[in-house]
């Protein structure tokens, strides 16, 4: 199994009156609002590569955000952006890009949460049971036989509901403290990564979430 991190957070202000939240500067990546900074990993089958790396990416957008004295927030939760902030998102941002064939659902069939408005960061856990294999095939070109070699993904069937229910269960504190919605999870890429969206990107900053994950993705807990 692999796992790559999505790490969402917001941007603020320090030079402003009690750290305002602020749109992210052109230079940042962004989520398909503009909004909210968004820090993707590629996947790895260690969590704590997977963590690592997102530490990287934390650690280098934090110091260009440093020389603006702006710093990066993944413990406020959610922020209520006026039309003109999501208008001004939108216009300067890398943003209009959506996910494809992405459903969203809740494993225990709830509706899905009406937010009020507000733009909530989150960690996402993204799950893959898949790996690219190497095939041959034979073309005729002529009188000749010519050897070509493909790709392809092979992606194998997991207890994804089980895993969901246990990621709820170890991270029932930064679902309920921040609002979150549990058991909700999307299906990417046509069905070959599974990718568990109730976590609140405050999650990222427990030391321990990154040995929780490691020990589900290899059935210690």
């Amino acid at each position: 199994m692999k796992i790559g991190l999505e790490l969402e957070g917001f941007v603020i202000d320090t030079r402003v009156a009690d750290e305002a939240i602020v749109i992210p500067p052109s230079y940042c990546p962004v989520d398909s609002c503009g909004s909210i900074i968004e820090l993707r990993t590629q996947p790895h089958e260690d969590a704590f590569l997977a963590f690592g790396e997102l530490d990287k990416l934390v650690f280098e957008l934090t110091t260009k955000l440093g020389k603006e004295q702006k710093k990066l927030s993944f413990d406020r939760g959610s922020y209520k952006f006026t039309p003109v902030e999501k208008r001004a998102a939108l216009a300067h941002s890398q943003a209009g890009k959506k996910d494809v064939h992405c459903v969203i659902s809740n494993l225990y069939g709830k509706a899905q949460k009406d937010w009020g408005g507000k733009t909530y960061s989150s960690l996402q856990l993204n799950f893959s049971d898949s790996c690219m294999e190497t095939y041959t095939i034979y073309n005729s070109i002529g009188s000749t036989l010519v050897k070509q070699f493909k790709e392809r993904i092979n992606s194998k069937l997991f207890d994804f509901p089980q895993l969901i229910r246990k990621l709820d269960a170890e991270f029932d504190k930064y679902i309920t403290d921040y609002k979150r919605q549990p058991g909700v999870y999307a299906i990417k890429d046509n069905g070959i990564r599974i990718e568990y969206r109730s976590l609140s990107s405050a999650a990222y900053l427990d030391p321990s979430i990154r040995s929780i994950v490691h020990q589900l993705m290899t059935g210690d807990l």
